[in-house]
């Protein structure tokens, strides 16, 4: 099935192909509860199948949900965070459909900024999902959590935007948005910063 875009900030039109396979699950799981790394995994399935990732800790849900659909959903795995997005950036410059990157948190999405900010740079669209903490300890200044970094805060001087999901009714919503602001004028890479408590919690 094709599906189409139409990018508001520029009026220009971004056109993909989904498998039927891909489209009929997404209508057979349409307005049923899900858990957040579901939708998650969902999403992208919707946008374009295809991630680069080095899994880790704070990804962990959602690396189960790849592997479920991973018929469906083409992971590449990489052996450091900035090869993730560079091989991102990579693929849509060679390819030019956007596609995502899945890092884990702290100094997994400290290193993949080198990668998100080359992209921003160079004009190249793409989407970044790093995952991260519990929401309450990125809340509140006096928690500290192990391999807590505020990966909105350190990308936003460097990414085209950044956005975190603060609840799991946001999910689908704002990674939508992020991957079509990256195609709007200038292009870049966008993060999205997705606590592992949203992760696991039913949408």
């Amino acid at each position: 099935m094709q599906d189409i875009l139409t990018l508001t900030s520029t009026g220009r039109i971004y056109s993909f192909e989904r498998s039927e396979t891909i489209d009929e699950l997404l209508k057979a799981k349409h307005g049923q509860e899900m858990k957040g790394a579901e939708a998650v995994t969902l999403t992208m399935l919707g946008l374009n199948p295809l991630v680069f990732t080095l899994p880790g800790g704070a990804v962990l849900p959602w690396s189960q949900y790849a592997t479920k659909y991973r018929g469906l959903l083409r992971t590449i795995k990489v052996k450091h965070e900035a090869h993730a997005v560079f091989a991102q950036e990579g693929y849509t410059a060679a390819s030019g459909t956007p596609a995502f990157s899945v890092i884990t948190s702290g100094p997994g999405a400290v290193h993949a900024l080198i990668g998100v900010y080359d992209g921003t740079m160079e004009f190249i669209p793409g989407v970044v999902i790093s995952g991260n903490v519990p929401l309450d300890y990125l809340l509140n200044e006096y928690l500290r959590a192990f391999q807590s970094a505020r990966a909105v805060e350190a990308a936003s001087a460097l990414a085209k935007n950044a956005w975190l999901i603060d609840s799991e009714h946001k999910i689908q919503e704002t990674i939508t948005r992020a991957f079509v602001n990256s195609l709007g004028f200038p292009q870049g890479i966008n993060l999205v910063d997705v606590p592992k408590d949203i992760q696991i919690k039913e949408t």
